[in-house]
């Protein structure tokens, strides 16, 4: 199975993808393509949700984080937790998901900008491709996640 076959997969760097809700299958596919680590952003009862997916992830020898993040309050704590993950990776091959890539999208941008140093304008390209043509109330959390507390960074 094609990595592109799960919704809304963008790979953004060798080491970093981001897609929507992975069926079982997928995540098995995840696996085939190499990464290491699977990190979802989910709430374990978002539409789709795979259930048992941290034994399913960890059956296939792969490290598994579980950060749920509230659609409509994502928390500085949930950004912050994120970050120490992705820096305790060190560029390690990592696939984040969350159920539409947008939760995802957005963390990863506001990640790239701020503790990558990348510009604006290019990691801002990923996030609007993720979440055009989205209809799923994607201005409430990305302006709740872009508006939060930036005294750390």
């Amino acid at each position: 199975m094609a990595l592109q076959e799960i919704t809304k997969v963008l790979e953004i760097k060798p080491w970093l993808a981001t897609a929507g809700m992975p069926t079982v299958d997928q995540l098995e596919t995840v696996t085939t393509h190499g990464f290491k680590t699977i990190i979802n952003l989910a709430m374990e009862n978002s539409p789709g949700v795979t259930k048992n997916e941290e034994q399913i992830v960890k059956s296939f020898g792969l490290k598994y984080f579980h950060i749920p993040v509230v659609w409509e309050k994502p928390l500085r704590s949930d950004f912050d937790h994120f970050v120490s993950i992705m820096q305790s990776l060190k560029g390690e091959k990592t696939f984040i998901h969350c159920v539409l890539n947008i939760r995802v999208s957005i963390f990863v941008y506001l990640y790239r900008v701020h503790y990558l140093q990348e510009v604006k304008e290019l990691a801002s390209i990923s996030t609007s491709l993720t979440i055009e043509g989205s209809s799923s109330g994607t201005n409430n959390c990305f302006d709740n996640v872009s508006n939060l507390p930036a005294s750390s960074w």
